[in-house]
């Protein structure tokens, strides 16, 4: 972090290669970290400040919890606007907050496409092989929930991404395969 409070990240000679130029109030002990896990931990006095797994953007990752609560928390995914503009697009997704758990697509906060309801182990109304990527989870307790995902195969990374178009589209890459 530099003392502006932009992340920075430094090559080995601790020469600038990118730079977030985005000021913020961070203490002069912040720091951020990007852990094997993909989340970007953002800390100021080695107290968290941010964790990019808690707050998605348009990429849904393992272990990141979709999450939403009877009141008006919810975390949603956010499209792009285009494939090169990453500024917000019209799409959100999220859980609907009801009884039977649904996937919710919104385009300018109207539905747009839903997965069906949650039976314990699937979304009845999307295609079973969206769920054999991952084992899809949906904890629920006192009214706040989340969806989140973990890999079954261990050689690959998956990412389901929201795109500009309103689609869900699951992206994978074989980590065995990297030259």
């Amino acid at each position: 972090m530099s003392e502006d409070g932009s992340i920075q990240v430094l090559n080995g000679q601790k020469e600038i290669l990118w730079s977030s130029n985005v000021p913020n109030s961070a203490g002069v002990n912040s720091s951020a970290q990007l852990l094997d896990s993909g989340n970007l931990l953002v800390q100021d006095n080695e107290e968290s400040v941010r964790e990019s797994l808690e707050n998605p953007s348009h990429t849904y990752t393992p272990r990141m919890k979709i999450r939403t609560n009877r009141s008006s928390l919810k975390k949603l995914l956010t499209s792009w606007k285009s494939p090169s503009d990453p500024s917000m697009g019209s799409f959100t997704a999220g859980l609907l907050p009801l009884n039977i758990p649904q996937v919710f697509i919104w385009n300018g906060g109207r539905p747009y496409w839903r997965s069906g309801p949650w039976n314990g182990q699937i979304f009845t109304g999307v295609d079973v092989k969206w769920h054999y990527h991952g084992e899809l989870d949906f904890v629920s307790d006192k009214g706040d929930a989340y969806l989140t995902f973990a890999r079954k195969d261990s050689g690959f990374l998956y990412a389901y991404v929201l795109t500009p178009e309103g689609m869900l589209v699951l992206t994978s890459r074989d980590e065995r395969n990297e030259n």
